[in-house]
């Protein structure tokens, strides 16, 4: 049987052969936020030796998936550079003012780590895409199946036709998307609050660069 083009990625207690986590501090030398100075929110750090992330030929030891939900950063892609180490240098970003209280109060430096899995999605999870994908509504699916219309975390390659594609800050080429998240997490407010959220991730393999985007339905 083929290897699907993407997974589900789901926190839990323990991992498996590879080291991807969820949340939890940043790794590595982190830059601060450049406009809020809080730490920057680690969305997850994924072991690149796994190949159906399609994420090897980086030349990194771990790809940080981070972003910032305090202040304007959030309003452009935010572009930044991995070393060897997998240490994150910002290249491009939103600019301006910090938020009060968003997304909402007593926002947290970091959410509660966890191992991160990914799981191969079923059949009918793929039929219940495709029929959202097409415009159905909660009624149009199975009952087991609704919860799909609530975003879910997924990585691979296959995720590149799902997202618009960003240009290189470095070498201005097409990036591919490798990862999707929503809003859910270990806290149970989430990380914005809102179901419909998603923080896309795209990676240039040339330059060992990165690009995060926001989008709400």
């Amino acid at each position: 049987m083929t290897s699907p083009l993407w997974h589900w990625l789901e926190p839990r207690a323990s991992g498996g052969e590879f080291e991807h986590f969820f949340c939890g501090p940043a790794a590595g030398s982190m830059p601060p936020c450049p406009n809020c100075r809080a730490p920057l929110l680690v969305y997850a750090q994924f072991d690149p030796r796994d190949r159906r992330l399609g994420l090897g030929e980086l030349g990194v030891a771990q790809v940080n998936c981070v972003f910032c939900w305090r202040c304007a950063l959030a309003q452009a892609p935010l572009h930044y550079r991995l070393s060897a180490e997998g240490s994150v240098e910002l290249l491009s970003f939103g600019r301006g003012a910090v938020e009060v209280d968003f997304p909402y109060p007593d926002y947290p430096r970091a959410f509660p780590r966890a191992a991160l899995v990914l799981v191969e999605p079923t059949p009918r999870e793929l039929g219940a895409l495709e029929q959202i994908r097409a415009g159905a509504l909660w009624h149009d699916l199975e009952p087991d199946l609704r919860h799909l219309l609530v975003p879910r975390h997924r990585a691979g390659p296959g995720l590149a036709s799902q997202v618009r594609s960003h240009a290189c800050a470095l070498c201005g080429k097409a990036m591919t998307g490798f990862a999707v998240f929503g809003n859910s997490n270990l806290d149970p407010r989430g990380f914005t609050g809102s179901e419909s959220a998603e923080v896309g991730f795209q990676a240039c393999v040339a330059c060992a660069a990165v690009a995060a985007v926001q989008w709400c339905d």
